[in-house]
């Protein structure tokens, strides 16, 4: 596996996108205690990483392979104030995009845009109910759960809100300024169990 936040080519970057979604495996992400992932669930489309390094240096190549207008994240040198602090996953969020930052020995992170699609929807939830999964699993052999927190906002939501919050965000038609130019040639699949 090559690092994606180490590589400049973009044929290569394609490569290694497609590599790491095909072999992406969300049980062995968190049992093994990788290091860091990103799970990046479009409009249409789900995709899976690793960001051993930088998380926010792999989405940065990778948005500029999936979104040729992309000209990378606006985050300021110099920050006057909080009103002007607008962070990468927030940037993101302004894409349409929902954002998992995993992490398995501390907490991951799921970056919540204003409104989501179905398709969206039940990709959040086919991957908190696995982490639920594995977590129950977890629980029967003695270990500390895998935490997740989501961000909606710039806010951390209660857990037992979640649901609710998705649904009052579940809108299908969804309109956002950037173009959905994911890249066609990649074998997309949910995120493996």
């Amino acid at each position: 596996m090559k690092k994606i936040e180490h590589l400049t080519d973009e044929n290569e970057i394609l490569a290694e996108i497609i590599e790491e979604n095909k072999r992406f495996d969300l049980e062995d992400f968190f049992v093994n205690n990788r290091d860091g992932g990103l799970i990046i669930i479009t409009l249409n489309q789900t995709v899976s990483l690793y960001s051993i390094d930088s998380p926010c240096n792999v989405l940065e190549k990778a948005y500029k392979v999936m979104y040729p207008s992309f000209n990378g994240f606006n985050i300021p040198n110099h920050i006057s104030s909080n009103e002007d602090r607008i962070t990468w996953h927030e940037q993101s969020c302004r894409m349409g995009n929902v954002l998992f930052q995993l992490a398995s020995r501390v907490s991951s992170f799921i970056w919540l845009p204003d409104k989501i699609n179905h398709y969206q929807f039940n990709q959040i939830k086919t991957i908190h109910n696995f982490i639920y999964y594995l977590n129950q699993k977890r629980v029967l052999e003695n270990k500390k759960n895998f935490d997740i927190k989501y961000i909606y906002k710039g806010k951390f939501v209660d857990g037992t809100d979640i649901g609710a919050l998705l649904n009052s965000i579940t809108d299908d038609t969804l309109i956002y300024d950037t173009e959905e130019n994911i890249i066609s040639e990649m074998d997309l699949n949910l995120v493996r169990k």
